[in-house]
């Protein structure tokens, strides 16, 4: 019997380190935390790839105006996303200077010497209405 939990511990053991090595760490909204980079920010992106972690997950919102822009949550600076025009919402610099970066601007970033780190796209629900939520589907995959 000691011998069976003795071979079931091992096995236990070897399956899990083996299973451990095959996880993926993919930076959520980017690498951001441990030098203080604002989440979804262009530097946040370039660090994960410069860490050459396997994924980057970022958030992509609708404006007013059409514009596909990268961010987490629905409000910017106190501004609904989806009620505000792009011009509006890049009166405000991200804490590193940057600009709330567009969906274009941050996959072109994402394959500027990227041969690691795959992008991983949340494409955030309207808050507004469903078809406003498809139209921002369909326009993500012309991107």
């Amino acid at each position: 019997m000691n011998t069976f939990k003795i071979f079931s511990a091992v096995c236990l053991m070897a399956f899990s380190s083996s299973y451990a090595q095959k996880n993926a760490i993919v930076a959520h909204r980017g690498a951001w935390k441990k030098n203080h980079l604002p989440e979804n920010s262009i530097a946040s992106l370039r660090h994960a790839i410069d860490l050459k972690l396997p994924g980057s997950e970022f958030d992509v919102w609708r404006t007013a105006d059409d514009s596909l822009v990268i961010n987490h949550d629905a409000h910017y600076n106190k501004m609904l996303i989806e009620e505000t025009n792009y011009a509006d919402l890049i009166k405000f610099k991200l804490s590193n200077g940057e600009k709330l970066p567009t969906l274009h601007e941050y996959i072109s970033e994402g394959m500027r010497n990227n041969k690691h780190t795959l992008l991983v796209c949340e494409i955030k629900p309207s808050e507004i209405s469903k078809e406003r939520g498809q139209k921002r589907c369909s326009s993500s995959r012309n991107h």
